[in-house]
C-alpha cells in the first residue's frame, strides 16, 4: 500500500514537471515572436524616417540656395506653387512618420507591459508548481520514513525478546538486563540518526537543484536584459532605460541574495552531515562494545551453567555415598548385631536421653 502511494506520488510529480516545462516553452515562444515582430516594425519605420528626412533636407537645401541668389521678397513672390506643395506634402509625411513612430513606441510600451505581465504570471505558476513539488516531496519523504520505521521494527524484532536474553534476565543477571536496554537504546539512536541523515541529504539535493535553477534563471535574465537594452535603446527615453535597469538590478540583487542563502544553508548542511558521520562512528564503536559485552556475558553465563552442573553432579555423588554408607551400616548391624560398631550405630540412631543411658548401661555390661 505504501509502495503504491509512493508510485502515484512520483507519477503526479513527473506530470506536474512536464506541464511546467511545456508552459515555460510556450511563454518563451510567445516572447520571441513578439520581439521579432517588434524588431521588424521598428527597422521598417527607421528606414522610412531616414528616407523622408533625407528628402526634406535636400528640398530645404535647394530652397536656401535659391533664397541666397535673389532677394527674399522676390523669392516669396516668384516661388513655385508646386514646390511649396511638395514641401508641405513632405512635411506632412514626416509628421505622419513621427506619429507612426510614436504609435510604435506606444505599442512597444504595451508589448513590454504585456511581457512583464506574462513573466509575472509565469513566476506565479512557477511558484505554485514549486510549492506543489515541495508538498509532494514532503509527502514522499514521510511515506518513506513510515516504510523505513516499519522495516526497522521488523528487523529489530527479537533483539530483546530472544531466548538467550530472556534466560539471562530470568536468572537475575543485571548485566544482561543493562546490556539489552543499552542495545535497544543504541538501535533506536542509530535508526533516528540514519533517518535525519537521509532527510538532510534530500534537503541538500533539493537546495543544490534550486541553486542550479536560480543560477540558470539569473543567466537567462541577464541575457534578456542585455537583449532588451539593445532593442529598446533607440525607442525608449533615457529615464525609462534607467528605470528598467534599476528594476533588473533589484531582481538580480534579490536572486544573488537567494543564492548566498542557499550557499550558507549548504555549508550548514555539510557541517551537520559531518556531525552525523561522527555520531555514526561513535554509535558503531558503542555497538561493537555492546557486542563484546554480550559475548562476555554469554561466556559468563556458560561458566555459571557449567558450575551449576558440577555442583549438581557433586551433590548427587554425596547422596550416593551417603546412601552407600547407610547400606553398609545396615549390613554390619544385620551380620554383627552385638559388635561395637553396631552398638555405636544403634546409639547414634536413638535420640532420647533415657534410652541412651539404658543403652549405655547395656553396652557397659556387654563390654564387661
Amino acid at each position: 500500500e505504501l509502495m503504491e502511494q509512493l508510485s502515484n506520488e512520483r507519477m503526479l510529480k513527473t506530470k506536474l514537471q512536464e506541464e511546467m516545462k511545456s508552459q515555460e516553452n510556450e511563454f518563451n515562444k510567445q516572447l520571441m515572436s513578439q520581439k521579432m515582430k517588434y524588431e521588424d516594425e521598428v527597422f521598417t519605420v527607421k528606414q522610412e524616417n531616414f528616407v523622408m528626412s533625407a528628402k526634406l533636407k535636400e528640398l530645404e537645401g535647394d530652397k536656401s540656395s535659391k533664397i541666397k541668389r535673389s532677394d527674399y521678397t522676390a523669392v516669396l513672390q516668384n516661388t513655385d506653387d508646386g514646390e511649396e506643395s511638395v514641401i508641405s506634402k513632405l512635411k506632412q509625411e514626416v509628421q505622419e512618420q513621427e506619429n507612426l513612430l510614436s504609435g510604435y513606441q506606444a505599442e512597444n510600451k504595451r508589448l513590454y507591459e504585456e511581457i512583464k505581465l506574462v513573466q509575472r504570471q509565469f513566476k506565479v505558476t512557477e511558484t505554485s508548481m514549486f510549492k506543489e513539488n515541495q508538498r509532494l516531496t514532503t509527502e514522499l519523504s514521510n511515506l518513506r520514513q513510515e516504510f523505513e520505521l516499519k522495516n526497522t521494527e521488523l528487523q529489530n524484532k527479537g533483539i530483546i525478546t530472544s531466548m538467550a536474553v530472556q534466560q539471562q534476565i530470568a536468572a537475575g543477571n543485571a548485566e544482561a538486563v543493562i546490556g539489552a536496554n543499552r542495545v535497544a537504546h543504541l538501535e533506536g539512536e542509530l535508526s533516528e540518526a540514519k533517518r535525519v541523515q537521509e532527510n538532510q541529504g534530500k534537503e541538500l539535493k533539493l537546495m543544490q537543484q534550486n541553486k542550479f535553477e536560480l543560477e540558470r534563471h539569473i543567466e537567462t535574465l541577464v541575457r534578456e536584459k542585455d537583449s532588451l537594452a539593445r532593442q529598446l535603446a533607440d525607442s525608449l527615453k533615457p529615464e525609462q532605460i534607467k528605470e528598467l535597469e534599476a528594476k533588473h538590478k533589484d531582481e538580480l540583487d534579490k536572486l544573488q541574495k537567494k543564492i548566498r542563502w542557499y550557499a550558507e544553508n549548504q555549508e550548514l548542511l555539510d557541517k551537520s552531515s559531518k556531525k552525523l558521520r561522527a555520531k555514526d562512528d561513535e554509535i558503531h564503536k558503542l555497538k561493537m562494545r555492546v557486542e563484546d559485552f554480550k559475548s562476555e556475558a554469554g561466556m559468563k553465563l556458560e561458566e555459571n551453567k557449567i558450575r551449576i552442573k558440577e555442583k549438581a553432579a557433586e551433590a548427587k555423588k554425596i547422596q550416593d555415598l551417603e546412601r552407600q554408607v547407610k547400606e553398609m551400616e545396615q549390613v554390619i548391624r544385620r551380620r554383627h548385631p552385638n559388635s561395637l560398631p553396631a552398638m555405636m550405630m544403634v546409639a547414634a540412631s536413638v535420640p532420647d536421653t533415657e534410652t541412651s543411658s539404658q543403652f549405655k548401661g547395656r553396652t557397659v555390661q556387654v563390654l564387661e
